[in-house]
């Protein structure tokens, strides 16, 4: 099964009188790296910048995986927000660490971070080979 995730539509950057600053992680079965690539946006280090109302594409964060004997599969995206306003003290501005790719890392916020995450199981009866089906997410 192939998973894609494309794009990504912002409502609600979080921020007044700027674009938010971002880190997503991408999950399959709570599975960060289903394919020994780390589901992460920006795919290396530092952070996208997104304001309300745009939309991030392409990703091209994808995933191949074998569902064997299973009926569903779970997908997660976790975005965190960096609220911290930098300042020439801030020696941790930039500094995500790396608890956005954490399958169970829910909503919330700090003084300097906001974070949620969306999630949705998909459920396939019958599956077989036939031509790929788009499902939003």
């Amino acid at each position: 099964m192939d998973i894609k995730f494309d794009k990504i539509k912002m409502i609600d950057d979080s921020d007044d009188l700027s674009e938010g600053e971002f880190r997503f992680g991408f999950f399959v079965n709570d599975d960060i790296a289903p394919n020994n690539v780390t589901l992460q946006y920006p795919p290396v280090s530092g952070e996208v910048g997104i304001a309300s109302g745009e939309t991030e594409e392409p990703l091209n964060r994808n995933a191949h995986v074998w569902p064997y004997d299973a009926n569903s599969v779970s997908l997660k995206v976790n975005a965190v927000e960096n609220d911290d306003d930098p300042g020439p003290a801030d020696e941790d501005y930039e500094n995500f660490g790396s608890f956005y790719l954490d399958p169970d890392l829910g909503t919330g916020s700090s003084e300097q971070w906001e974070w949620l995450q969306g999630q949705k199981r998909l459920t396939f009866i019958g599956l077989t080979q036939e031509p790929s089906q788009r499902r939003g997410f």
